[in-house]
C-alpha cells in the first residue's frame, strides 16, 4: 500500500499544481470544458503510468484486474483528497475565482436550458425563452449559485465526489495497469 500512497500524492500534487498554475495564469481557463477533458486526461495518464511502474514491481508475477483496482482506487482517493485539500487551502477566499465560477455557473445553466428546450422541439425563439427563465430564476435567487468550488463549506461534498470519481477512475485505469497472464 506504501506504493499506491506514493502514486496517490504523486498524483494530488500534480492535480494542485496544474490548478495552481491554471489560476494564476486566468481562472477563466479552469473551467472551460476542453481543459476539463486535458486536466483530466493528464491525471489518467500519470495512474496508468505510475500504476504500471509502481504496481508491476510488487512480488506477485501476475497483476490481476482487482488488484490493480484495489491499488489505484487508494491511489486515486488519496490524490483526490490531497487535490481537493490543497485547493482549498490556497483558493477559498480568491475573490477572481469565485467571480469566474459564477459566471461559469450560468452559462452552464442557461446554455442546458436551451439544450433542453431545443431537444423538446423548440425553436431559437423558445431556446432564448428557457436561458431567460433561467436568467430569473438565479436574479431572484430561486436557483442557488455556488460562489466558489473551493471554499470550505463545500469541501465535504468534493470529498465525497472524490470517492465516486475515484472509483470511476480507478476501474478504467485498471484496465490498462492489470498484467496479463
Amino acid at each position: 500500500m506504501k506504493k499506491a500512497a506514493l502514486l496517490g500524492l504523486i498524483y494530488g500534487g500534480v492535480s494542485l499544481l496544474l490548478t495552481t498554475i491554471l489560476v494564476f495564469v486566468d481562472p477563466k481557463i479552469l473551467f472551460k470544458p476542453w481543459m476539463i477533458l486535458v486536466s483530466s486526461g493528464i491525471g489518467m495518464a500519470i495512474l496508468i503510468g505510475g500504476g504500471r511502474y509502481f504496481l508491476r514491481q510488487l512480488d506477485d508475477v501476475t497483476l490481476s484486474f482487482g488488484v490493480a483496482f484495489k491499488y489505484l482506487f487508494v491511489a486515486a482517493l488519496i490524490g483526490s483528497v490531497v487535490g481537493a485539500l490543497g485547493s482549498s487551502i490556497l483558493f477559498a477566499g480568491n475573490e477572481e475565482l469565485s467571480e469566474t465560477f459564477v459566471e461559469y455557473q450560468k452559462t452552464t445553466m442557461e446554455n442546458a436550458a436551451a439544450w433542453g428546450a431545443g431537444l423538446a422541439g423548440g425553436d431559437e425563439a423558445t431556446k432564448e425563452e428557457a436561458r431567460q427563465e433561467v436568467r430569473d430564476q438565479i436574479e431572484s435567487g430561486e436557483v442557488n449559485i455556488q460562489e466558489n468550488p473551493f471554499a470550505f463549506k463545500s469541501l465535504p461534498l468534493s470529498l465525497a465526489g472524490s470517492i465516486i470519481g475515484s472509483l470511476i477512475v480507478a476501474l478504467i485505469a485498471a484496465i490498462f495497469v492489470r498484467q496479463k497472464q
